[in-house]
């Protein structure tokens, strides 16, 4: 009788460990903490100074770190929140003026969706997410603080490239469309910005 409730106990803890062992990075329930830096390239009439003088300014290349953090309602399937920090100046065509800088937090929700079977080494992603944006200007010829808000809508698509079981390098490429409204001046406007960002991920399960 005793040895019947011993070997039923072993293998009740054994198949716990196996169900325990199945699970995985993408898995119902999982954790995923990731931090990344883009570049991006862009033009638009967002992002053109209103200059008196006949300067013509060159594309405006972008820097940002982005750290998130998300839960998997479902196997593959996680809602998260992400913040972002950027800094953006431009100069003029032959790099001796910076016609502006910009310094800009965003924060906000997004979805992501994964592919890819348990035990492949890449899994393929596409994300979305909104966020709400305040930046603060520095412009070059009023020498002014110009502050604006407004949101962001971004869509990624990419891979997380698998090391072990509990972490990945993610690359992705993402196209953003921001709307920003003067805070002085009342005035807004709206650009489109195309991107490549690279970032690591750690999975809590």
């Amino acid at each position: 009788m005793h040895t019947g409730r011993y070997l039923l106990t072993i293998s009740a803890l054994l198949c716990a460990v196996e169900l325990h062992a199945q699970r995985y990075a993408f898995d119902e329930g999982s954790i995923r903490l990731a931090i990344s830096l883009n570049y991006a390239n862009y033009g638009g009439e967002l992002y053109q100074p209103n200059l008196t003088a006949r300067i013509e300014s060159d594309r405006i290349t972008e820097f940002a770190i982005r750290p998130s953090v998300a839960y998997f309602l479902f196997e593959r399937l996680a809602l998260g929140v992400d913040l972002t920090y950027a800094t953006v100046s431009q100069n003029d065509k032959n790099n001796l003026v910076t016609l502006f800088s910009r310094t800009t937090w965003s924060a906000g929700p997004s979805i992501a969706y994964f592919f890819g079977e348990r035990q492949s080494p890449i899994f393929p992603f596409f994300s979305a997410s909104y966020a709400y944006q305040s930046s603060s200007e520095q412009e070059f010829e009023t020498s002014r603080n110009v502050r604006t808000t407004g949101t962001a809508l971004r869509f990624s698509g990419g891979m997380a490239i698998m090391f072990g079981k509990q972490a990945s390098l993610n690359v992705e490429a993402f196209y953003r469309i921001d709307q920003r409204k003067n805070q002085r001046t009342n005035r807004s406007a709206s650009g489109n910005v195309f991107g490549l960002e690279v970032g690591a991920s750690l999975f809590i399960f």
